[in-house]
């Protein structure tokens, strides 16, 4: 049986278990919402993967992961601290390099965090913490990861309806897309003056153009691998742990389901969602960008398909990511908003 809190715990442990499987898929924010109930149906239909579900609370995954068949195992990982996404991705580079653990078959960037109404939330690295998790700690996750990739291999990034101006989800608080360095600084009066839900909508929007670029960019980051790139949309799903940083009554009105049902939005149960989001492993992909809204396949906005606004991202999120990492290196107190 395999239980971990750390990706090194792996290294002395278990390791006759290990060399059992064949593959694995690694989920971050796996442990709860539909992350979770992805993982209870991979355990079942993929046996001869290792699933390994990460996530910032260690006795969270630890738990849920002793909840479910020994081919499932918790690792910590703080997307809230880039420094400490590169640690994960270095020990498994070298537990996969070494043996000790199966490449990825799949990464699964499916964490994401909403600050609650008039708050703003700072990640360690001094970034604004809705953009820092949802959209760069997935970046770098996904690039350090790429020598654990198996040589074909999928990358399931989750967004959401939010990221469409021209959907009901997003109609209401549609996405403000700047440059990366507005968006990170919790400082500057653009982002500070923007609202919680318009940050988490507009994280969800770089999200699919990290996903669009990452897919264009796939045969020179690795030329030695063929990466299939999914992006999904799980619809609205009341029972998630988004919610958990929303006061009762606005969490009261957004989970009625007769208001859903008049603003015409698609909710799912997280069962659902996370039956959908896991199907998305099997599912066949002719041509990309491949964007799901639950079981179907679909178009996501104008916009995030723009190539100009999905180059300009990434060139200003890998900006953001180096000085992080640099002022970490440097100056183990400071971060991005030291001057």
């Amino acid at each position: 049986m395999i239980r971990m809190t750390t990706v090194g715990s792996l290294m002395g442990m278990g390791q006759n278990d290990l060399a059992a499987f064949d593959k694995a898929i690694l989920i971050t924010g796996g442990y709860g919402g539909i992350g979770a109930e992805a993982a209870r149906l991979l355990h079942a239909t993929h046996p001869d993967a290792l699933i390994i579900v990460a996530g910032r609370n260690a006795n969270k995954a630890q738990a849920f992961a002793a909840s479910c068949p020994p081919n499932v195992a918790g690792a910590k990982l703080d997307l809230a601290s880039l420094p400490d996404v590169g640690r994960f991705a270095l020990e498994y580079n070298v537990l996969v390099s070494t043996g000790v653990v199966p490449p990825l078959s799949a990464l699964i960037c499916n964490a994401g965090t909403q600050a609650g109404p008039g708050e703003m939330r700072v990640s360690e690295d001094g970034f604004e913490e809705t953009f820092a998790v949802n959209h760069l700690a997935h970046m770098h996750l996904t690039l350090a990861l790429l020598p654990s990739f198996a040589n074909r291999a999928r990358l399931i990034v989750v967004s959401s309806g939010t990221h469409d101006p021209n959907t009901m989800e997003g109609r209401f608080n549609k996405p403000i897309l700047r440059n990366a360095s507005v968006l990170a600084n919790p400082l500057d009066p653009q982002t500070r003056n923007t609202n919680a839900i318009v940050r988490y909508s507009t994280s969800k929007l770089c999200n699919l153009l990290f996903a669009y670029e990452f897919a264009r960019r796939a045969h020179d980051l690795a030329p030695n691998k063929v990466i299939d790139v999914l992006t999904y949309d799980p619809g609205g799903v009341p029972g998630s742990d988004l919610m958990r940083n929303i006061n009762p009554l606005t969490k009261r009105i957004l989970t009625a389901p007769w208001l859903m049902r008049l603003l015409r939005v698609t909710t799912r149960t997280p069962k659902d969602a996370g039956r959908y989001l896991a199907a998305l492993l099997t599912q066949d992909v002719d041509h990309e960008p491949a964007y799901w809204q639950g079981p179907n396949r679909s178009r996501s906005s104008k916009t995030s398909l723009d190539p100009e606004h999905a180059r300009a991202l990434w060139d200003g999120s890998e900006t953001l990511i180096q000085k992080a990492l640099r002022l970490k290196d440097q100056d183990g107190s400071k971060n991005f908003l030291d001057p």
